[in-house]
């Protein structure tokens, strides 16, 4: 096992999972004020929804309630990385879902909620080190377990 390769994976997942636990408390319990971080965190202004109806802080409350719960599921990732490694490959396969939503959506995203190509990219490219890397490990990880049981 490369010691370098899993604090890699540990530093990554803490990244992540605090992002997610920060954001999801912040917008289940403070949706009008997570819609402000929006620009800061996420690359996105949520101007087109002002002022926030009801409606639109429930649908961020929902969205908060998932992002703080996956937080805390790749929390428990970065604590043992091998025995939770269904997690970091869900976390790998989510994220190469947001690549997607942020390139097939990328015209939306720039029209109407006001952010640029560049930072677009910046998000897409971030999560694309979350993709490579834990889903290397994920690879690596079920390889050599599949090497240990066969031989």
């Amino acid at each position: 096992m490369n010691k370098w390769f899993l604090r890699l994976v540990q530093f990554e997942c803490i990244l992540i999972a605090f992002y997610h636990i920060f954001m999801g408390a912040a917008a289940t319990f403070l949706p009008a004020e997570a819609a402000k971080l929006a620009p800061i965190f996420y690359g996105i202004s949520l101007e087109i929804f002002a002022p926030m109806k009801p409606e639109y802080l429930i649908i961020i409350r929902f969205l908060g309630a998932f992002a703080f719960t996956f937080g805390l599921l790749v929390a428990m990732a970065a604590l043992n990385p091998i025995k939770n490694l269904n997690i970091i490959m869900g976390a790998a396969i989510f994220f190469a879902l947001r690549i997607l939503d942020r390139v097939l959506g990328a015209d939306t995203l720039i029209s109407s909620f006001n952010t640029t190509s560049t930072q677009n990219m910046i998000h897409i490219l971030l999560m694309i080190s979350f993709v490579v890397i834990l889903g290397a490990w994920a690879i690596t990880i079920k390889r050599s377990s599949s090497h240990t049981s066969n031989g």
